[in-house]
């Protein structure tokens, strides 16, 4: 998928600034100099194989550099520790130590390095999705790197900024930058980062959906990577041509492209390369309707993802089989791994949530260790201040004047945060809330339910108490049941695209048609845009369908119903029958029936037509308008 793109070039575009790793000054400071650039050395030797060794060597070098007190060494280890640190996703550990290197680096007086040590603190803020200070220390960076005239930085810090600006939606201000990036690498600066550059500027061209654009780009990244011998990018690249041609809805070239990602992807030999290889085969298969090669390949690539449990493979994999089954007319595998889809989607959901949770406290620790070290700072400047100046008292008052000023705009400006800040966990809390509600009628009110209809049943053998009564019971819990589940699955922000709506309206409708023993007919379409609605609308939307499916089940005596999709601005719904029909005048006015079905309509503000025949049956048509829909 194309919003995958961004992982494989955050690794290219934000870790430049700890590339530079090994210290190349030409002062004349100490003869220690020589052993801490070889304990460097040996350590990014061991960073292949062995963090946990590599981290040694970097700190025992960085001990030696603070005591000999060599500035410079000392900030290139630090840099080499900071690396290992976000790979270990010990970003406060990271994100303090690199603060500490930026103090460090302002006594040098030397752009460069002020500048890296500013561009290693934003890279740890984006390791914590804090992406509008990783934009700001990126920013004071790239003024450094401006008036330094250095162009290999500074094609690699447009390109970092490139990266970071999509994660926020300003896609136009992220072409800017990578534009200079890439006219800067092609001028012969910063070569080693063209290629992610060129992936950088098509991922960016695909959110803006403007796929031909971007093709161009993609081939001939692809073509370089083929030049350097470089796997990684050759996979990459290949993936991502893939991906587009399927959103161009050029399906005839995919299954080409598919096997020589495949290729790519076995020659870098990981089992979530192979997965991704095989992955790709099953897509290219299926959108070419050949189902049963596509269904060989996917149960390959499941196989390789179920081996390092990689989650949104794995759920992708299982929607992937859940539309080969649907299409084969599989119906009882392909609701089998629609479920299974759905289970490893809120296993996710639940898994962000205690991430988000973990990350705000992360975030509420770091801003109290910059507070202190700020405070800190402050403090020694003080001290030094009173040291100097014989006029204490006057300066003091000045100070203490300015200090006030200050201190009254810090709190107006804390104030302002603090109000953003509590908005932002108002939201938080209401989507908390939402799943809080799923589970307990989930959990609670489902679970008493089934205990009514247990209880029910054992009733129902009993003498001298009526069937009938009994029969009441456990149909209105088992309907009960079937409103709470549907009400879960429309509560579930994992299920408001689309594609999740018309798959599920497919296998509930299914169901449905195949217990009153009619045949059913529905192929969903293979190009499914991506649309969000809200639950709400996904709800009506269900209901309008199941209400109009139930109906032909009880009153038309059909032997077939079918339904059928239609999608360009508007989503348009068919159900029919070929039924005995219906008489008008049979159905009364204002029945409530035909009051929620056109109370429905009105609040997804679409149109309903119901075309009535007694030799050809009911046709129920309605659309719903998709406009502001689109992703």
């Amino acid at each position: 998928m194309v919003k995958n793109k961004w992982f494989f070039l955050l690794i290219f575009g934000i870790c430049y600034a700890q590339n530079n790793k090994i210290i190349n000054s030409e002062s004349s400071l100490k003869n220690d100099s020589l052993k801490i650039k070889s304990l460097l050395k040996i350590g990014q030797k061991f960073e292949e194989k062995s963090n946990d060794s590599a981290l040694y060597y970097y700190l025992k070098a960085n001990n030696l550099a603070k005591n000999t007190h060599w500035v410079e060494g000392e900030l290139g280890c630090i840099s080499n520790i900071t690396a290992i640190y976000n790979i270990e996703g010990q970003y406060n550990k990271s994100l303090q130590l690199n603060l500490y290197s930026v103090a460090l680096a302002k006594k040098t007086n030397d752009y460069l390095w002020i500048g890296r040590c500013l561009a290693n603190v934003g890279t740890t803020y984006i390791y914590l999705n804090n992406y509008q200070k990783a934009i700001e220390y990126n920013l004071k960076a790239l003024k450094l790197f401006e008036k330094s005239n250095n162009k290999d930085f500074l094609a690699r810090m447009y390109a970092n900024l490139a990266i970071i600006y999509p994660r926020i939606e300003q896609y136009q201000k992220a072409l800017l930058y990578i534009d200079k990036a890439i006219l800067l690498n092609e001028k012969g600066f910063a070569t080693d980062n063209y290629i992610a550059s060129l992936n950088t500027k098509a991922n960016i061209l695909c959110y803006l959906k403007k796929y031909n654009e971007a093709m161009p780009l993609y081939l001939k990244g692809l073509e370089t990577a083929k030049k350097q011998g470089d796997k990684y990018q050759l996979a990459v690249f290949s993936n991502n041509i893939l991906d587009t041609y399927k959103l161009l809805g050029k399906y005839s070239k995919m299954i080409s492209v598919a096997q020589n990602h495949f290729n790519y992807c076995k020659d870098y030999g990981t089992n979530e390369m192979y997965s991704s290889g095989y992955k790709g085969l099953a897509e290219a298969y299926f959108y070419n309707k050949k189902n049963q090669e596509a269904q060989v390949f996917a149960d390959k690539s499941l196989h390789y993802a179920l081996k390092d449990t990689i989650l949104e493979e794995m759920k992708f994999i299982y929607e992937l089989k859940s539309k080969i089954s649907f299409s084969l007319g599989d119906l009882k595998n392909g609701n089998y791994f629609f479920d299974k889809a759905k289970s490893i989607d809120s296993q996710l959901v639940n898994d962000d949530i205690i991430k988000n949770t973990q990350e705000l406290e992360a975030k509420y620790e770091t801003e109290k260790k910059e507070l202190k070290i700020k405070n800190l700072t402050h403090e020694s400047e003080i001290q030094k201040y009173k040291s100097k100046q014989k006029l204490w008292i006057i300066f003091s008052l000045i100070i203490g004047i300015i200090g006030i000023t200050i201190f009254t705009y810090l709190q107006y400006k804390n104030y302002q945060n603090k109000k953003k800040f509590i908005l932002q966990e108002k939201q938080l809390s209401i989507a908390e809330e939402r799943i809080r509600i799923a589970n307990d009628m989930h959990d609670d009110v489902g679970a008493g339910l089934s205990r009514i209809r247990y209880i029910s049943t054992i009733l129902k053998n009993n003498e001298g108490i009526k069937n009938s009564e009994i029969e009441k019971i456990i149909s209105l819990s088992d309907e009960a049941v079937e409103k709470m589940n549907e009400i879960i699955w429309a509560l579930n922000q994992g299920n408001q695209k689309l594609d999740e709506l018309i798959y599920y309206i497919r296998s509930q409708c299914s169901e449905m048609v195949h217990n009153a023993s009619i045949e059913f007919i529905c192929e969903p379409p293979t190009n499914i845009p991506n649309v969000i609605f809200g639950w709400k609308e996904n709800r009506n939307t269900y209901l309008l369908a199941k209400e109009a499916v139930n109906n032909a089940i009880k009153h038309s005596k059909a032997t077939i119903i079918s339904i059928h999709f239609e999608i360009s601005n508007d989503l348009k719904i068919t159900i029919s029958d070929n039924g005995i029909g219906y008489n008008p005048e049979k159905i009364r006015k204002g029945s409530n029936g035909l009051k929620n079905f056109n109370k429905r309509i009105e609040t997804l503000e679409g149109s309903l037509n119901i075309t009535n025949s007694t030799d050809n049956g009911v046709t129920v048509s309605f659309t719903i308008p998709l406009h502001n829909k689109f992703r």
